[in-house]
């Protein structure tokens, strides 16, 4: 009996919408009150002592309480199934194809997680693909090819641009770095000249361009010529060359954009598109065989950095993101800054 009437009550409802728990309680109670009458239909031979039929009592509510809850739970599963068949059919093919990628056997291919790592990995942790450049001419092929598509940029800086040196300023570093002859000076003249013309592209398109400079960095070198004491400098022509194209692209591309930071940045990064991230600095000595950079992936991945980079631009004074301010202070300040310097 109790299970007919179970049965009955959970088929008897409305589909797509939950029964209230009084209903089930009141039915429960009907039902149960039952039990102690069937108990005292029992022959006393069955049932010698009041305690052995307080038991049995007891056993057979529980009993019907676990038979009224497994048939509603059953019947509202298979409605479930039955109207959201195709989502829970999707959910676990993506189940399977993720699984797939995370396998050490992922056709050939670099799985996303390697399957013998043992440290622990966090639960927040997400799921991106990373390249390691150990040679300066993989990096700049690599950074050639993105900017190139690209549409947006978000940088941050510590010296100007190389887009804003002049073809002499390639040709001087080309030089210091590598010496003249050498293959890798040819190779950095040409990317540092396709990059410069990527750059003009893009900035005659309206591609949005925003770069942060810390003012002590930015400072230093156009003091110095050189991102370090130790590191050998630009000439001061050069310097002051590259701060006049800087400027000049701040007041002819209404895309371009240059905020002055004076709060403390721990992490230099380039961010396109919001979807790849490049950690980058240069070596300047063995940079042929030297890890120079580390490219990520994936738009959840490059979020942290998006999100940083938003934050910074916006703790930066209004007058210190204005292209009118930053391009008088370049003028007033960091030319004369430069010519001041003696070789």
């Amino acid at each position: 009996m109790n299970v007919v009437v179970a049965a009955l009550f959970a088929q008897s409802g409305k589909s797509n919408s939950p029964r209230p728990l009084s209903k089930h309680i009141a039915l429960a109670l009907s039902y149960l009150s039952l039990l102690p009458i069937l108990v005292n239909l029992i022959p006393s031979s069955i049932l010698p002592t009041r305690a052995s039929a307080i038991l049995l009592t007891l056993a057979s509510t529980v009993a019907a309480l676990g038979v009224h809850v497994s048939c509603v739970a059953v019947i509202n599963s298979s409605k479930l199934r039955k109207s959201h068949g195709r989502d829970l059919d999707d959910a676990e093919k993506k189940i399977s194809e993720l699984r797939l990628q995370i396998s050490p056997k992922n056709h050939g291919e670099a799985p996303l997680i390697e399957p013998n790592v043992h440290c622990r990995v966090p639960g927040n942790a997400v799921l991106a693909r990373t390249v390691s450049y150990a040679t300066v001419s993989e990096y700049r092929s690599a950074i050639a090819d993105l900017e190139a598509t690209a549409h947006e940029f978000s940088f941050i800086q510590h010296r100007i641009a190389p887009y804003f040196k002049t073809d002499g300023g390639i040709d001087d570093v080309a030089l210091i770095r590598y010496g003249e002859g050498s293959p890798d000076a040819d190779g950095y003249r040409h990317s540092q000249t396709s990059r410069k013309k990527s750059f003009a592209a893009h900035l005659a398109a309206g591609n949005k361009l925003r770069e942060i400079y810390p003012r002590d960095k930015i400072t230093l070198y156009a003091r110095t010529g050189a991102l370090a004491p130790k590191m050998w400098p630009m000439k001061p022509s050069e310097v002051v060359a590259s701060l006049v194209n800087w400027k000049h692209a701040l007041e002819n591309f209404d895309s371009y954009f240059v905020g002055i930071a004076d709060v403390k940045i721990p992490l230099k990064y380039h961010i396109i598109d919001r979807e790849v991230v490049i950690l980058h600095e240069p070596i300047g000595r063995g940079e042929s065989h030297r890890l120079n950079s580390i490219f990520i992936y994936g738009s959840e991945s490059a979020r942290p950095f998006v999100d940083d980079f938003e934050l910074l631009w916006s703790l930066i004074p209004s007058e210190w993101r204005s292209t009118v301010q930053v391009a008088s202070w370049i003028e007033s300040e960091l030319i004369p800054l430069a010519q001041k310097r003696k070789v």
